[in-house]
């Protein structure tokens, strides 16, 4: 313990480097990402003397001092998701590897090092984002109008979705939005049209953070006549229609095979009467 004080103390003294905040690293939701932290080196440098601490805000993410792994303060959130590049320490690696990531794993991480003759603090941002599959598009027709749907799974964070006309005015959507157990969303889009005119109906899907996007657009047609027609026809009385073909089908049929039957047992009961004479 005295030899840890002593290093702490030496800290005071040595050269300090202080780093801005480097580029984002981007990781998935549930995926692993490495957090990367360098400092220079000797030949002479001993484990036991180097110390390296990462936080998240006022966390302890992990730490490493008098030559192996400290975590008796380290964070709840991070207990048995982070680990060092212990065979590159010698290298100059401080480096961290974070598995499992969260939501809450976001936002600016720092990592301080001493090494006997520097003190160097470098920052990191982190940032959970992961890109859309290709959206899928499924049609369904109604009496009277159609519904369009775009599914995307897999991304994060929600994506933004537009849908617009041949002229560009927005189309009223409707979107049902699921996270799945690593994180990640699948959301659904539904517009419903009614079309009297051939029309060009587009969706267009924006994932600002990774700069992803996608555009499908759809050329419909209007119904056909008869089609109209139907749909005019109160749904009770196609209904009532549909059952009576049915029934008198049935019936008919019924009949058929009744004349049928009687025509065969009054052949069948006169060609026993002839063998028997």
């Amino acid at each position: 313990m005295r030899c840890f004080l002593f290093w702490m103390a030496v800290t005071i003294l040595v050269r300090r480097v202080q780093h801005p905040v480097s580029p984002a690293a981007v990781a998935a939701p549930g995926g692993n990402a490495t957090l990367e932290c360098s400092f220079s080196t000797s030949k002479n440098l001993n484990l036991t003397n180097l110390i390296i601490n990462w936080q998240h805000g006022e966390t302890v993410v992990h730490s490493f001092y008098l030559g192996q792994d400290q975590l008796d303060r380290q964070g709840q959130a991070y207990k048995g998701r982070t680990h060092l590049f212990k065979d590159e320490l010698l290298e100059g690696n401080a480096s961290l590897r974070l598995i499992r990531m969260q939501p809450d794993d976001e936002g600016e991480y720092s990592c301080y090092v001493n090494n006997e003759q520097d003190s160097t603090t470098r920052r990191l941002k982190v940032i959970l984002a992961a890109l859309f599959d290709e959206p899928l598009l499924s049609l369904q027709p109604t009496c009277d109008s159609i519904n369009i749907t775009a599914t995307l799974s897999n991304g994060f964070p929600q994506p933004e979705i537009r849908w617009f006309d041949s002229s560009g005015r927005d189309i009223l959507q409707t979107s049902t939005i699921q996270l799945d157990t690593r994180g990640r969303y699948k959301v659904s889009s539904t517009i419903s049209s009614r079309q009297n005119a051939i029309e060009t109906i587009t969706m267009e899907m924006k994932l600002e953070v990774l700069n992803q996007s996608f555009t499908r657009s759809l050329l419909l047609h209007p119904p056909p006549d008869p089609c109209q027609e139907c749909c005019s026809t109160p749904f009770t009385s196609r209904n009532r229609t549909a059952m009576a073909t049915v029934v008198t089908l049935f019936v008919t049929f019924i009949l058929i095979l009744m004349f049928a039957v009687k025509k065969w047992k009054a052949s069948h009961g006169q060609q026993e009467h002839e063998q028997a004479m």
